[in-house]
């Protein structure tokens, strides 16, 4: 922590002598009788179920609770049985988040479950001159990047920012590896009414399995392909076992579309923690890990998602030039990632992620740590320039209309991107969907969504679904892909840590000794760190996951990288 802090001071000009940096350690540790975690510093959430009861009841009022007292009561419960998902469902009633940078506080009252709280950083921001900077930096990065896009009239001018942006957005994330053999194989086959799913695993790198259904409707072969989609999947802990990514899987398949959805990496069957499955704290506890070596949790998902293409294109059954790619809240950020950086896809229908890096800063700040991609903002990397870089090929922005992600921006984003598509021609080829409710598929979004692919990748109208109520092998025994639904049990397998200890050993070759040297010197502390701690994802990741949504000191942290402007952006010197 001290050599973090002193990389961070110098990479701001600050001065990195030994009391400004113990001073500062000191603020981010927090009180000597506060818990011992990771970073301590508002590391803590208030007892809401307990909280939240009264509050149903009627009884009590909005008390602000010290967070450190708070969080241990939180922490107690979780570890109990039930707990975490008792706690989980919980969380829907903060809603009054008071920060101060000296002493930070959580209020709760009664709110409908699923509810996020509103304008969290505008209220952060307004006691943080440093927090207003950067938001303002976001605003204007924001408008300079759609202004870009809104001078293009050719879809030559767009190509040329295409390129531009693409390797600007892979040099962030520290580079996609070489394609290694896929070593696909199907594990079992579950016959359903009108199509089958098959239970398939695939490396997306040697040894790194991904765990995947595919949906295939009945009568498909290789004398009758038909076209693909990619289903990448939001933050669920079952991954590709919940509800709502199985019931895309069935209305593609009931669509005529031959459907993959696959695990994301610490989901489903590919969580690498020790305790309940925390699908946004694992990805935290690799991000954090992957930016101290110059890489992004982007560069993990980006390529597994696009390993999954390459297995969905080479299934005999699939027209491979006729794919497209579906997904909500994580599973939006990876099919808006994807659709940016592979022509293979034709078509996209991202949900539950598109709005405007200004209404999102203003509204959330920057999120889990594949979406905060190092200098996005002045790259120009915003969520206009990630769908407008593929016009005119057909995109349909998919909402829940009381979404975190504010709709609003959303809207402001497809009037960008109607504009440009209106330029090229092909005003057409932009749609929007939405439903009433809060982040998350509703079945009328599903149906608009696979509607979408049908129409641009089949050429035809609306499908007759029938009924609601299959959704496949959500909560099945039969949904599991290998024996316990656990990869990390197959033979040979290389987890995150594992590849990141690889590079961290290739890092460490090619380390200019000066820089260590530097650090050393200006702090004192041995920095000769040789190995990436073994710790379980699930406690570090949980614990900064809410260090992150409690701190100034931290959220200014996560504004530096969305900037450009934070020491994780060099690489290991």
């Amino acid at each position: 922590l001290p050599a973090i802090v002193c990389a961070g001071r110098l990479s701001r000009g600050e001065p990195a002598d030994e009391a400004s940096v113990a001073a500062d350690v000191a603020r981010l540790r927090g009180p000597a009788d506060a818990p011992p975690f990771w970073v301590a510093a508002g590391d803590a959430m208030i007892d809401l179920e307990r909280r939240a009861a009264e509050l149903r009841a009627g009884k009590g009022r909005r008390t602000p609770v010290p967070l450190a007292k708070a969080y241990r009561e939180l922490w107690k419960k979780i570890h109990r049985p039930g707990g975490l998902e008792e706690s989980v469902q919980n969380l829907a009633y903060a809603d009054a988040i008071d920060y101060d940078n000296a002493d930070l506080q959580v209020c709760a009252k009664s709110q409908p479950a699923g509810f996020y709280p509103p304008c969290r950083n505008c209220g952060l921001a307004a006691g943080n001159p440093t927090l207003r900077r950067h938001v303002e930096a976001i605003r204007t990065a924001d408008g300079k990047a759609n202004a870009e896009w809104d001078a293009a009239t050719s879809e030559a001018d767009v190509a040329r920012l295409r390129t531009r942006l693409r390797a600007d957005f892979l040099k962030a994330i520290g580079g996609l590896p070489g394609r290694t053999p896929l070593n696909a194989r199907t594990t079992g086959v579950v016959p359903r009414a009108g199509y089958r799913i098959e239970k398939i695993v695939f490396e997306s790198q040697p040894r790194h399995f991904v765990t995947a259904h595919l949906f295939l409707p009945d009568g498909v072969s290789a004398g009758n392909r038909a076209p693909g989609l990619l289903v990448p999947c939001g933050h669920s802990p079952d991954g590709k076992l919940c509800a709502k990514y199985q019931r895309l899987g069935v209305l593609a398949a009931q669509a005529g579309l031959v459907a993959l959805v696959y695990d994301p990496i610490d989901q489903g069957e590919r969580w690498q923690g020790k305790g309940p499955c925390l699908p946004v704290s694992g990805h935290v506890g690799v991000g954090l890990r992957a930016h101290l070596l110059g890489w992004n949790m982007a560069r993990f998902r980006i390529w597994d998602g696009i390993r999954a293409l390459d297995c969905l294109a080479a299934r005999p059954e699939v027209d491979a030039s006729r794919i497209g790619v579906a997904g909500q809240s994580g599973g939006g950020t990876l099919s808006t990632y994807l659709y940016f950086l592979d022509d293979r896809l034709k078509a996209a229908a991202p949900a539950g992620f598109i709005t405007s890096m200004s209404r999102l800063a203003e509204h959330w700040g920057p999120q889990d740590c594949e979406q905060i991609v190092p200098g996005q903002a002045p790259l120009g990397l915003n969520h206009t320039a990630f769908l407008a870089a593929r016009a005119p090929s057909p995109v349909c922005l998919v909402l829940a209309e009381q979404d975190a992600f504010p709709i609003d921006g959303s809207d402001d984003t497809l009037a960008h991107l109607r504009s440009l598509y209106g330029r090229l021609g092909h005003p057409d080829r932009v749609a929007r969907a939405s439903a009433p409710g809060l982040h998350g598929y509703r079945e009328a979004t599903l149906r608009a969504t696979v509607d979408f692919m049908r129409r641009w990748l089949k050429d035809e109208g609306p499908c007759d679904f029938g009924p609601e109520g299959d959704n496949g092998l959500s909560g099945d025994p039969q949904g599991f892909v290998v024996p316990n639904g656990r990869v990390d049990a197959l033979p040979g397998y290389r987890s995150s840590a594992d590849l990141l200890r690889e590079e961290l050993a290739a890092a460490t070759r090619a380390r200019k000794p000066p820089a260590r040297a530097l650090v050393q010197e200006v702090t004192g502390i041995d920095v000769s760190v040789t190995t990436v701690p073994e710790e379980d994802y699930s406690f570090a990741g949980r614990t900064a996951y809410w260090t992150r949504f409690h701190s100034p000191e931290s959220e200014i942290a996560a504004f530096d990288v969305w900037l450009g402007t934070s020491f994780v952006r060099e690489r290991a010197e």
